[in-house]
């Protein structure tokens, strides 16, 4: 399930209707990547959530936001200076933006 989940948030999104499903898909995905196990792809899940609240059209604006914001900073968990210092920023200047 979980690898039929990753193939389905690679593929390019091709209408704004896609933003809510790749939410709920990163959502799903989350529940079953264990982060101790898998810390890199838990984190990448979560920049990828927060991406896609960011553009999110559906629901309250302000509320993604803030959902974005949480999923940054869950990935910044993994994602530290020392460790991952190219993801780091990558995740940083996504939290600043949002």
């Amino acid at each position: 399930m979980l690898l039929a989940i990753l193939n389905e948030l690679e593929q390019p999104r091709r209408e704004m209707g896609a933003v809510g499903r790749r939410v709920e898909l990163c959502q799903q995905a989350l529940t079953l990547v264990n982060r101790e196990e898998d810390a890199k792809l838990w984190a990448a899940l979560q920049v990828i959530l927060g991406n896609n609240l960011v553009q999110n059209p559906q629901g309250n604006r302000a509320d993604n936001i803030e959902q974005a914001i949480e999923a940054y900073e869950q990935s910044l968990q993994v994602r530290t200076r020392e460790a991952m210092p190219n993801d780091w920023a990558e995740s940083m200047m996504k939290l600043e933006n949002a």
